[in-house]
């Protein structure tokens, strides 16, 4: 079975055929190695190899380090002590912890300050390995463990030396009868046991065909232990992610106690604003403006009295009755002018005129002159009658005048008394005004602190929809940590199947592994020494 072959089974095994695959080939390459390496450790692969000795090693170069002390690896481990021959760069035999310091088990040298070695100097070593030692680091690959070690080889029976192992170096400890050393260039052969290879694109896996099955469901395994890993490191990312998302919640708590700080601060003065407004309002008091009002009524209504009593008194000046006299006067007057004295051929001028012309000019009768003087006497004493009924007239409109003036007196005096009162109420508004006014500003005061406290209620307002936008932003977070929350959950489910799975397949690889009635008889495992 090549590694394609593999793939493809596991593929089918696992529904991972489809044209998204889940895992690459590498991670179906890695699980086979996986496999086989499980399968060598129950059914290791047994090999042989047969060994030429080579004790002597003549002429290894080997350069010195830049570092006295520090130690360059030789070609071959386990020398035998006081076989060496160093020589310098000049071809020099070197002396041993003067020039230079060698460890013989692990096969290593270095240089001694002070001696004739230099740092990078070019050396030569010669030198005998040990007999019984075998370096089998470049000799056995894959080794797990070593079955036996026939020497010498070709007898019959074959004949086996007990040996050990450590780490690299494999010590023979005992031949017939005592320790074997080993001779240069004679052959040895170990039996081992060693790694299975895993099947390659061009080679089949070392272990027999058979065993493929079991290949394939250990392999399995371990795909469905690594698809439960993926999920497992999903989980354990979708925890950081919760966490993350946890830890913004941090900040937001910060955003919102000072938001809800910023909040409380406000109200605070939102109170003290509104306790100012208050002690402004109760300050308020209009009794003051009442009672200012109440004086004013009174002397409004004193001076309405006053007035009306002013009315009454101006109202008794008859003065149509003096305007009637005065105007007969005018008219008695007008006719004594024009009629007892100014008219043009009747009056008293007139008639004096006429009996002076005739005194002068008309001598005819010798009365004439007289009669026309008693006729302007006569005319005279009418105007005197008009002149005393003109008097009579005007003394009574005078009077009426007088009478008049009297009441228009009265009546300026209890006008002077309301305007006084009138005064004495527009003082009282004005007082009253005043304080409307100082009350005014004092509800004026306390409404900028109503409108301060208000805008506080608002700033508050504001700070309370900020915190609350942050506790939404908080849910959110919340809300995407339980969902990454409850998909740890899921995956670890999903890890827990498979791995429970992969447990399963794995167990019943290894149990047929274990069970040698399941396995061909050539891995039957029997002693490889022949009878005598």
């Amino acid at each position: 079975m090549l590694l394609s072959d593999a793939i493809s089974r596991m593929r089918i095994d696992l529904a991972d055929t489809g044209s998204t695959q889940i895992l690459t080939d590498d991670s179906y390459a890695r699980a086979i190695g996986k496999a086989v390496s499980d399968l060598s450790r129950f059914l290791p692969l047994d090999k042989v190899i047969e060994y030429t000795i080579d004790i002597e090693v003549s002429n290894e170069a080997w350069t010195a380090d830049t570092t006295a002390g520090n130690y360059t690896t030789l070609a071959y481990p386990a020398i035998k002590p006081d076989s060496e021959v160093v020589k310098n760069s000049s071809s020099v035999t070197m002396t041993r912890d003067t020039d230079y310091t060698i460890d013989y088990i692990n096969g290593k040298i270095t240089w001694i300050s002070g001696g004739s070695i230099t740092t990078g100097m070019s050396c030569t070593i010669t030198y005998t390995r040990v007999s019984y030692i075998i370096d089998i680091s470049d000799i056995l690959d894959e080794l797990i463990s070593i079955n036996m070690v026939e020497y010498p080889v070709g007898n019959a029976p074959q004949t086996f030396v007990s040996s050990q192992q450590r780490n690299d170096l494999l010590f023979i400890t005992a031949g017939e009868g005592s320790q074997a050393h080993l001779t240069d260039f004679s052959h040895i052969v170990i039996y081992y046991k060693a790694k299975h290879t895993m099947p390659t694109e061009t080679a089949e896996g070392s272990y027999p065909s058979f065993l493929d099955d079991t290949i394939i469901l250990a392999a399995d395994a371990y795909i469905l232990l690594e698809l439960a890993t993926k999920h497992e490191h999903q989980a354990v990312t979708d925890i950081a992610s919760s966490r993350t998302e946890l830890g913004l919640t941090t900040a937001v708590h910060t955003l919102i106690s000072t938001a809800l700080g910023k909040v409380t601060t406000h109200m605070a003065d939102a109170k003290t604003a509104l306790d100012a407004a208050n002690t402004a309002l109760d300050a308020v008091s209009f009794a003051d403006v009442s009672t200012y009002l109440g004086y004013a009524v009174t002397a409004l209504t004193a001076a309405a009295s006053n007035s009306a009593l002013g009315g009454t008194a101006l109202s008794g000046a008859d003065i149509g009755a003096a305007t009637t006299a005065l105007a007969a006067a005018k008219a008695v007057s007008d006719a004594i002018l024009t009629t007892s004295i100014d008219k043009d051929t009747t009056g008293a001028e007139a008639y004096l005129d006429t009996g002076d012309a005739n005194i002068t000019a008309n001598n005819t009768g010798k009365d004439v002159a007289e009669n026309f003087a008693n006729f302007a006497q006569v005319r005279a004493n009418i105007a005197a009658a008009r002149v005393q009924v003109v008097n009579g007239l005007v003394g009574e409109a005078q009077t009426r005048v007088d009478s008049m003036r009297t009441l228009v007196e009265t009546g300026n005096g209890y006008s002077q008394v309301a305007v006084a009162y009138v005064n004495e109420a527009s003082q009282h508004i004005a007082s009253a005004q005043a304080i409307i006014a100082s009350q005014q500003a004092a509800i004026e005061h306390a409404s900028g602190y109503a409108n301060e406290a208000n805008g506080r209620y608002s700033i508050a307002l504001a700070f309370i929809n900020e915190a609350t936008a942050e506790l939404y932003q908080i849910d959110r977070y919340l809300a995407e940590a339980t969902a990454y929350q409850q998909s740890v959950t899921q995956e670890l489910a999903i890890a827990a199947r498979f791995r429970d799975e992969a447990a399963d397949r794995r167990n019943e690889a290894w149990t047929i592994w274990r069970d040698p009635s399941q396995i061909s008889p050539m891995y039957n495992m029997s002693s490889y020494s022949q009878p005598v």
